[in-house]
């Protein structure tokens, strides 16, 4: 599936999740979310200009990024993400992807967002 197809785009598309997901945080980053009638899962970044200048906010944005790339397989379907950066935990050049990559991955565990792998 090509990754354009992965990412909410529209402005409407990010008021539609804020306005009728839930959202749950850890000390790094917000996690909005709430049902579609897609099938696949649509996923946003938001950060803000509160993080940073323009270098800082883009560095955010492609780990997080990452970060969901690697767990986008695993994703149960019919929901629609945003991923929002925290204003108040200072991410810098030190944040690294191990970091970011945790983060995402409890707070998809604790809004239940992750398919049960059986091994």
């Amino acid at each position: 599936m090509p990754q354009t197809d992965r990412k909410l785009r529209k402005n409407y598309q990010y008021r539609y999740v804020y306005a009728h997901g839930k959202t749950i945080s850890d000390g790094m980053l917000l996690l909005t979310y709430c049902t579609s009638k897609q099938r696949d899962p649509k996923i946003g970044i938001s950060v803000s200009k509160k993080n940073g200048k323009a270098t800082v906010r883009n560095r955010i944005k492609r780990l997080i990024r990452e970060a969901v790339r690697a767990e986008y397989p695993s994703l149960k379907r019919g929901y629609n993400l945003v991923f929002a950066a925290s204003a108040k935990y200072q991410f810098g050049a030190g944040t690294a992807l191990a970091e970011v990559s945790t983060a995402v991955e409890g707070l998809l565990k604790r809004a239940g967002l992750l398919e049960q792998t059986t091994v």
